[in-house]
């Protein structure tokens, strides 16, 4: 094990060092002689055995089994860098492996109440782009409420549209882009294409779970946002009144379905643009996870939730490609 910062998955009759920096044994028996291993901040798991004698200070142990990252249960196999038991990764399969309007919210909805979600990893690199060092939408918002260049609101919508094994058409746009040695949008040409997402994607389909159909409609028919201020959509969309929802008490499993959704629709952009997010809209940077939350204890809300969010999937792919394409 190098370091928690640059960790190693654990294998099969690896030997790792166990100590607070970085496995962290949290549970084990000398009676029993094996016990449960944790990468540090991290779902990876796995259970071991000191190699030698038992020491409960730290030590050399070998890896019995890896640990399923939602049950610690005994498993071998793994899927998105995780391992995972039977139940568990046909669990995972169906949430993080299909489109919104597939099941996704449903499949979250239906689990136990306990069960602990997580977004599979993102699609991986493109080939001849310089990348970000920090690619942080948080480190971004830190800077000047913008993106430091292009790439950042690019890889970001990619990230949270991508389904493991599918088609990944601003993949192919970037790859396309750095071929032909293309140009990435400078950060005020980002700064705007965000807002885009908002104003386009992200609201109508907000809109649409709520009912409003036709002012939804409306937000998508609009040409390109050019201000932040002092335009008929950015007006309109004030005028709509979203309202804050202050819900409590709702089932563990709808909240993570709502986070879920919330993230799919981009939340982290508001901050990243100016006049939204808190004390710009009505619609913040923690609303849309409520708004959600609530259409999703409806008895067909999950369906209705994955429709929406899978257009607004739908059209955020096609506003970032365009714009990378220059068409």
């Amino acid at each position: 094990m190098a370091s928690a910062n640059n960790r190693r998955p654990f294998v099969p009759d690896g030997i790792v060092t166990v100590t607070g920096a970085q496995v962290l044994a949290e549970e084990f028996s000398p009676s029993t002689d094996v016990f449960l291993i944790r990468q540090k901040g991290a779902r990876e798991a796995a259970w071991a055995r000191w190699v030698g004698e038992d020491n409960p200070w730290g030590g050399r142990a070998r890896v019995v089994t890896l640990a399923c990252a939602e049950c610690d249960a005994w498993t071998g196999d793994r899927c998105c860098g995780l391992a995972f038991c039977a139940p568990h990764r046909e669990l995972h399969r169906a949430v993080e492996h299909v489109r919104p309007d597939q099941g996704r919210y449903r499949a979250i909805v239906d689990a136990a109440p306990l069960t602990v979600f997580r977004h599979a990893d993102g699609a991986g690199p493109v080939s001849g782009l310089r990348y970000p060092r920090d690619m942080s939408i948080q480190a971004a918002m830190r800077a000047e409420r913008s993106p430091s260049n292009g790439l950042r609101v690019v890889e970001h919508v990619r990230r949270y549209t991508y389904v493991p094994g599918g088609p990944d058409p601003i993949g192919a746009a970037l790859a396309a882009l750095a071929q032909r040695g293309g140009r990435l949008p400078a950060p005020a040409a980002a700064r705007w294409l965000a807002c885009d997402l908002l104003a386009r994607c992200t609201f109508p389909a907000l809109l649409d779970v709520l009912g409003r159909s036709g002012e939804a409609e409306w937000l998508r028919r609009q040409p390109r946002l050019m201000t932040a201020r002092s335009s008929v959509l950015r007006e309109r969309v004030d005028e709509l009144g979203l309202g804050r929802f202050g819900l409590l008490g709702l089932p563990a499993s709808a909240s993570d379905a709502a986070e879920a959704a919330a993230c799919d629709l981009f939340r982290e952009l508001y901050m990243l643009t100016p006049g939204y997010g808190p004390g710009g809209l009505d619609i913040g940077v923690d609303e849309s996870d409520l708004v959600l939350e609530m259409v999703l204890r409806e008895p067909d809300g999950p369906e209705r939730v994955g429709r929406v969010v899978a257009r607004a999937h739908d059209d955020a792919v096609a506003t970032v490609v365009k714009a990378l394409s220059g068409r």
